[in-house]
């Protein structure tokens, strides 16, 4: 009974259970080893388990054993498997001894556990950590800089010019602060959308109203062209859609020099909402279009070093327009200008039921007069 009960046991994990032999030849293949690496228990029992080894990988069978007679026990020996379709696994591996009547190590267990979707995390997660410190560090280091120097100077124009330096900097901070939080939101699904029904417009003007100084202050044309009407709406969350449009207009603003041109237009067109910002600035190689919307991703030219920026906005516009059903397209060339296009599905007209009361015809008035006699 208790040698059934553990087969049992054994054949119902979901982890991968394997014995083997010290020449690697395989003696117990479980079902959860069958889910693992994609073989059928009948077509691999006895054969070598070099097949589950990906192309190229040093066998690390000896290695193992060796340790194994020194009395370790391996647990979270973290290594790299191949399934039967080619695709290589990150596993975490607890490996036992399995000893004879006399003591002397005569085979292994082996248990597998799939982390290549943590390890992917992990590896995500010291990507992103390496990389934010290093561009919170950039504008920190100039707040600290120019305060230091206002400080130190007794002329009271250059300690006002470097105190604006430093509230510049601040305010980068500030917005590197908060697209790392809204990153961190986004890649653990912990965004919150409050999705309604809303017309447009009201929203495009505000943006537009928004990024008008700046417009200004590099003598920028700043165009609109609305033909949206009062009953084209979207279903979308306002803020979020408020974010997404300052997000591209100040990308425009940004990246278009001095004397250039933005224009915004909207229409509806074949059930949807077609947004589009298009700019006169720099435009980006076409080469890079396949890597704008990555974290971090920035081209750098003169002028897109000069105007900052922490490479995230993109990449945060991108994952909000997809939550919320749109789309988004960037078109561009360098030198040429820069074309984003923002598409979100129209929500139908409601049709609006009217009664109206038919008038009774001749035969049926006249039978009505008949009756009231």
């Amino acid at each position: 009974m208790g040698q059934e009960l553990l087969t049992s046991i054994v054949e119902s994990t979901d982890d991968a259970i394997i014995s083997r032999t010290l020449d690697g030849r395989i003696l117990t293949w479980n079902r959860g080893a069958e889910r693992l690496y994609g073989h059928k228990a009948s077509k691999v029992v006895g054969k070598h388990i070099g097949f589950t080894f990906p192309k190229d990988f040093p066998p690390d069978i000896d290695d193992i054993n060796e340790k194994l007679r020194r009395g370790e026990r391996l647990e979270r020996y973290v290594t790299t498997r191949r399934r039967k379709d080619g695709r290589e696994l990150v596993v975490d591996l607890t490996i036992s001894p399995l000893h004879g009547p006399d003591g002397e190590l005569t085979a292994v267990a082996i248990i597998a556990r799939d982390i290549t979707y943590q390890n992917m995390l992990m590896n995500r997660q010291r990507e992103f950590v390496s990389i934010a410190s290093h561009e919170l560090r950039t504008p920190l280091t100039a707040l600290t800089g120019y305060l230091a120097l206002a400080q130190s100077t007794k002329d009271s124009v250059q300690a006002n010019e470097f105190i604006g330096r430093a509230f510049m900097a601040a305010q980068r901070l500030t917005k590197l602060v908060e697209d790392l939080l809204e990153v961190a939101k986004l890649e653990e699904e912990r965004v919150v959308l409050d999705v309604t029904e809303f017309n447009p417009t009201r929203i495009l003007k505000e943006a537009i109203d928004e990024l008008g100084l700046p417009a200004r202050q590099k003598q920028l044309e700043l165009r609109f062209k609305n033909d949206l009407t009062a009953r084209d709406r979207i279903k979308a969350d306002p803020v979020k859609f408020h974010q997404v449009l300052r997000n591209l207009l100040e990308n425009a603003v940004k990246y278009t020099q001095a004397g250039g041109r933005v224009s915004v237009t909207a229409r509806p067109a074949a059930g949807l909402i077609r947004i589009r910002v298009r700019d006169t600035g720099i435009g980006i190689d076409e080469k890079n279009l396949d890597k704008i919307f990555n974290k971090f991703f920035r081209e750098y030219t003169e002028l897109s070093v000069h105007a900052g920026g922490t490479g995230l906005g993109l990449f945060i516009t991108k994952q909000l327009v997809d939550r919320m059903g749109g789309s988004l397209n960037i078109r561009s060339r360098r030198k040429t200008g820069t074309v984003v296009t923002v598409t979100f599905p129209l929500v139908p007209a409601r049709r609006q039921r009217t009664s109206v009361r038919k008038r009774p015809s001749a035969k049926r008035r006249g039978a009505t007069m008949r009756k009231k006699k």
